[in-house]
């Protein structure tokens, strides 16, 4: 009996805390995923336990998922999911950041194919890291040497978190230099 209860309460917690909110930039998101593209939706469908898009590819932004008006098929999250269910439009051109998963590409974030957000990735350095240190998202205290690194404090998480990106200082005489952070430049 006891370790029925056990297996419910573990089920129970992951339920419920499954999709609570975890402030993570974008650049994070796009440095953690092996492709990036964007794409038009030429077909959608989502089902209860899984969405599948036929994406005909416009840009490889990072890694090739295929060659420019190429056809692939990606799939996302279902109506039952707990965090709900991936949503893409058809006819609607979208930047999609995705990985393998099983054989197949997994939809791990999209947003607007934009030209604002054309030119924010274009900027993201993925050999920085940015951790966030709020006090509502308190980052775990790893091993990524400072020089590595962003840490975004309540000074630097305002509105122009969002649009702004961690890069390397350019350097004319030698080795890039540390990573810093750089605002957006969004009217507050």
């Amino acid at each position: 009996m006891q370790a029925v209860f056990v297996l419910l309460f573990c089920h129970l917690v992951h339920f419920v805390f499954g999709c609570t909110p975890f402030i993570e930039h974008d650049q994070s998101r796009f440095c953690r995923n092996d492709h990036a593209f964007s794409g038009i939706v030429r077909f959608s469908r989502v089902s209860d336990s899984e969405a599948v898009f036929q994406i005909q590819v416009i840009r490889n932004i990072k890694g090739g998922v295929t060659f420019p008006n190429g056809l692939i098929t990606v799939y996302g999250r279902g109506e039952l999911h707990s965090c709900g269910a991936t949503r893409l439009n058809q006819g609607q051109r979208y930047i999609l950041y995705v990985s393998p998963n099983d054989n197949r590409l997994s939809v791990n974030h999209y947003q607007e194919a934009s030209p604002i957000n054309f030119n924010r990735i274009r900027r993201y350095d993925c050999s920085c890291e940015i951790e966030i240190d709020l006090p509502q998202q308190s980052f775990p205290n790893n091993s990524i040497p400072a020089r590595d690194k962003c840490i975004i404090t309540e000074q630097e998480f305002g509105c122009t978190f969002w649009n702004g990106f961690c890069s390397r200082a350019a350097s004319r005489y030698g080795p890039r230099g540390a990573c810093q952070w750089v605002p957006g430049r969004s009217v507050c």
